[in-house]
Order: C-alpha cells, then structure tokens, then sequence
C-alpha cells in the first residue's frame, strides 16, 4: 500500500524565490502601463501638433457685473508672410458648445489656419475662459443634452452667456485696435453656440455704432430665443444642415426672416442631408461660400 507524501512546507529559499518572482512581475506589470501611458501620450501629442498652431497667443482683459475682471485668451493666425499686407482685414471666431479643449480646437485651428493662408487675421477667442469649464458638452446617451445647456442660457446660469456676449463685444472692440488690423473690415463668424453669441454680439454694436462689423457668417445657428433684433445687422451668411437636429433650420429660417425686417441684407443656405456640423462636399462649399462672401465685403 502506497502513501503519498505530504507537500514539504515552504523552505526561506523557497519564500524568497516566490516573492522574487511576484516582485519581477509586478515591475514588468507596471512598465507596460507606464509604457502604454507613454503612448497615449505620444499619440495625444502627435495628434495636437498635426494640427495648424496659431502664430502668437494673446490676451485681453473682460468685466461684468457678476465678473470684476478676468482674462481671455485668443489664438492668432496671421497670412503667410509673402503675402501678409497690413493693415489686414480681420474675422473674429466664435467656437461652439465644444469650446477649445485640446480634443476639440483641431476643427477651429484647421477653419482659422484656412482662413488666415487667404489673406486675413484671425482670432480665435475663448470666451469659456473665465468660467470653471473648458466645453459645455452635456450629452444624454449620444444626443447633446440641450436642456443642460440652456441652463447656462436662459435658466439659474445665465450670467454665463451675458458673460460670453461681454467676451465677444469686448473682442471686437480689442481686435480692431491690434495694431495688424484694418479696423474698417472686421468680420464675425460663430460656429453653433458661438454664431448664437455672434448674433447678439453684432446687435449690440449696431445699437451703440461702436466699431461697426463689416460682416457677420453665422453658422448652424439663430438668434437666443429671448432677444429681440432691432437693429440693422451687417451683411449676414448663415449656413445650417437640413437635418439638424440641435438647432432646427425653421428657426435659422426665422432668424434670417426678422434680420431682413429691420433691413439687414441676408444671403442663407441650407444643405441637403446635412446635421448640426456640415462634412464631405458641403463643408468644402461652405467655406467657398463664406470666402467669396468675406472677399465680397471688404473696402
């Protein structure tokens, strides 16, 4: 009869081995997430850089009743220098909801960089940067949480967007004093949010004539619900997708109608198939549009 041995218990050579084997793995554990992090960070720095990079970054200082003072940051784009002719003509950037975050300004910085190669100085202004956010991308599921975002609009937040329209009054103001500019051709172009800002922005300057747009393009956007448009506006171009389920076109439509009532020139289009961001062929119409359209205006 055959009795099996009892497992020796563990010798310190033994204890010591095992442990050496765990410590090995747990450095070789840890080296392949600081590599992996290593990576992300490469590919995250690969991706900013491929980016157009503005040419100079400047600052310019805003106040508001509920805000004594704060600083705004804006990324200039210049001409190329062989064909950079001061004074410059100049359009002013409103981003959208998805503010200048660095996964979201490759859009902004690529449009700008475009803009810029065509003979104007542009200014990209982050008008988020007095507050506590960078973007204000609520979702509910894959669909933008508008409801959120009208908080910050119309609801308990609204000292933001009196904010943001401060920002952007105070931008022009400060762009057409840069001593690069023609002060007689700025221009305002808004992306969604910002083409609503932009709209509010350009209302104000006409009702108070100081330093007078040249221009405005609004795009995927109207007009803040509650605003009333009395004023003439400078020549406007918007541009909305047929589809667009954020801003609805019957309100870009509604917007462009009451513009024209007080005498403000229109020129609107409206692309078929397309959602609150324009791509493919419409995209590359649209920024055919908004140059022909700048060009167009300029003394």
């Amino acid at each position: 009869m055959s009795e099996s041995a009892d497992p020796s218990p563990p010798t310190g050579e033994n204890v010591v081995e095992s442990s050496g084997h765990e410590a090995v793995k747990r450095r070789r554990s840890g080296r392949k997430w600081w590599l992996l992090l290593l990576l992300v960070v490469v590919a995250a720095g690969y991706w900013w850089m491929r980016h157009p990079q503005p040419d100079a970054v400047r600052q310019f200082e805003i106040s508001t009743a509920t805000m004594p003072s704060a600083s705004v940051s804006v990324d200039v784009f210049l001409p190329p220098t062989e064909v950079r002719e001061a004074p410059l003509p100049a359009v002013i950037v409103l981003h959208g909801v998805e503010g200048t975050s660095p996964f979201y300004r490759g859009f902004h910085l690529t449009n700008a960089r475009q803009i810029a190669d065509a003979g104007y100085a542009v200014y990209l202004v982050h008008y988020f940067d007095p507050h506590a956010y960078s973007d204000l991308l609520y979702l509910k599921g894959q669909e933008l949480d508008t409801e959120r975002i009208d908080e910050h609009i119309y609801g308990a937040k609204r000292a933001d967007r009196e904010a943001w329209e401060q920002c952007a009054f105070q931008a022009v103001q400060w762009v057409g004093e840069q001593p690069e500019v023609d002060g007689d051709n700025v221009f305002l172009l808004g992306y969604s949010l910002g083409g609503c800002v932009a709209i509010s922005c350009a209302e104000r300057c006409a009702q108070l004539e100081r330093q007078p747009l040249r221009g405005l393009v609004v795009n995927f956007a109207c007009q803040f619900r509650d605003m009333e448009l009395t004023a003439t506006l400078p020549d406007t171009q918007m541009h909305h997708g047929a589809n667009d389920s954020v801003v609805l076109p019957e309100w870009m439509a509604e917007t462009a109608r009451r513009m024209q009532a007080c005498g403000t020139r229109v020129d609107s289009h409206v692309y078929a198939g397309q959602e609150h961001t324009l791509t493919g062929t419409a995209a590359e119409l649209c920024r055919q549009r908004t140059h022909d359209f700048l060009q167009g205006l300029i003394r």
